[in-house]
């Protein structure tokens, strides 16, 4: 089990969590998800976590199936596809690797 201060951003690239999420799975699936990644997964409640875990899969199932990663809404974008709205570039990652979060 993850530590309950974990950011929810670590715990999407946490392997034995999410089995081959990497960093563009994270990032789509925890905007989709409507999920700040900079929150803890402690203050998730039960339906905020089961929108992350839905997210994670439907992106990574569409990924597999299509042999190639789906169109991003934010990953690699200065604006987002969906509003439009800026996509802010940061650095984040507690636990090792710093990964780059749109």
């Amino acid at each position: 089990p993850l530590p309950p201060e974990t950011l929810v951003a670590d715990a999407v690239l946490d392997q034995v969590v999410f089995p081959g999420a990497g960093n563009i799975i994270k990032n789509e699936a925890l905007h989709r998800a409507r999920m700040h990644p900079l929150r803890r997964t402690s203050s998730l409640r039960a339906e905020e976590l089961e929108r992350v875990v839905m997210e994670v899969r439907d992106f990574s199932i569409r990924w597999l199936r299509a042999g190639r990663a789906p169109e991003s809404l934010i990953y690699n974008r200065t604006a987002c596809r969906e509003c439009g709205a800026a996509v802010r570039l940061q650095k984040l990652g507690e636990r090792g690797l710093q990964r780059v979060t749109f």
